[in-house]
C-alpha cells in the first residue's frame, strides 16, 4: 500500500457519509454567495455615499474603496460562476475562460491564467479599505 492509497482511504473514510455534489454546483453555491456579499457592498457604499454627502468631509476616497470592494466582490461571484462553467468531464476547468468576461483588468488578470496561485496574494492589494 502507498502513501497516495493511505492517503485516499483516509478520504473516503472521512467524506464517505457526507453528500458529494459536483463542483461546477459547488462554485455556484459560492458564486452566490460572493453575489450576496456584492449586495451588501452596494448598501454599504451607498450608506457611505449618503453619509459623507451630509457631511462637511469630501469623502471621495472613502467611496472610491467602497465601489471598489463591490466591483471586487461582483466580479468575484462572476468567476466563479464562470468557472463552474468551464469544468470538464475530468474536473478540470479553465481560469482564463473564466476571466476574460471580468471587467476589473487586475483582477481578471490575478483570477486568469497569467499568474499562478503563489502571485495572487502577492498582487492583492493590502491594507485597510477605509483606514
Amino acid at each position: 500500500m502507498t502513501l497516495h492509497q493511505t492517503r485516499a482511504e483516509a478520504f473516503e473514510r472521512d467524506h464517505a457519509e457526507k453528500p458529494r455534489v459536483p463542483m461546477s454546483e459547488g462554485l455556484l453555491r459560492a458564486a452566490n454567495e460572493a453575489r450576496l456579499l456584492s449586495q451588501d457592498a452596494a448598501q454599504l457604499d451607498h450608506t457611505i455615499g449618503f453619509a459623507l454627502a451630509n457631511s462637511d468631509q469630501m469623502g471621495a476616497r472613502e467611496l472610491q474603496n467602497a465601489d471598489l470592494l463591490r466591483q471586487g466582490l461582483e466580479g468575484l461571484a462572476d468567476f466563479l460562476a464562470g468557472l463552474a462553467e468551464t469544468i470538464d468531464v475530468e474536473g478540470m476547468c479553465c481560469p482564463s475562460e473564466a476571466a476574460a468576461a471580468l471587467r476589473m483588468k487586475d483582477q481578471s488578470r490575478r483570477l486568469g491564467d497569467e499568474t499562478t496561485p503563489d502571485t495572487v496574494l502577492e498582487a492583492a492589494p493590502a491594507g485597510e479599505i477605509w483606514g
